[in-house]
């Protein structure tokens, strides 16, 4: 039993999360753009550029896949939280939450 709440423990750390606190506010993956501008605020830094990407899909399940090039708007935000706490880099993909990086601490 130790064993395993010591392994859970170190996953605990990795430095991708699902969810991320602005003061009393929780935001997570699958949010919309304008929930996490509304619950953290404005960014302190933002990107925003439009990938090119081959889409599969199956328009019928007895037909075979289809391949399709479609356009991604990725926007990518990070919030400094200050010296003592850890910065956060969240992706944004056609206005959805898809992924929060934790990244070294602010300044």
């Amino acid at each position: 039993m130790l064993r395993i709440a010591s392994v859970l423990l170190l996953l605990s750390f990795g430095s991708a999360a699902l969810a991320m606190r602005c003061g009393n506010n929780l935001v997570m993956e699958g949010d919309h753009i304008s929930k996490v501008l509304d619950e953290c605020g404005q960014p302190d830094y933002r990107e925003k550029w439009v990938e090119n990407r081959i889409i599969h899909r199956r328009p019928h399940a007895l037909l075979p896949p289809e391949q399709t090039v479609g356009a991604v708007i990725v926007s990518l935000w990070t919030y400094n939280f200050g010296r003592r706490n850890f910065m956060r880099e969240l992706r944004f993909e056609n206005g959805r939450l898809v992924h929060i990086e934790t990244l070294d601490y602010g300044f």
